[in-house]
């Protein structure tokens, strides 16, 4: 499905659960920053738990699907 990034927002990045289990070689564990909206808005759209999301901060992106989407 295409999608039409029209404008990218202030603060817009794509967040899962992030990685466990690689700190002792310098990547840490991040993720999403509200883990919880993270599993509900996954399971509002019969997404797994941990899918990817985008996560907005300010202002969100201006995005057009090519087709219908949830």
């Amino acid at each position: 499905m295409p999608i039409d990034v029209r404008k990218p927002g202030l603060s817009t990045t794509i967040q899962d659960r992030g990685r466990e289990g690689y700190y002792h070689v310098g990547v840490p564990p991040s993720g999403a920053l509200d883990q919880f909206s993270l599993v509900a808005a996954n399971r509002l759209v019969g997404n797994p738990d941990g899918a990817a999301c985008l996560e907005c901060a300010y202002m969100g992106p201006e995005l057009v699907f090519g087709e219908d989407a949830v």
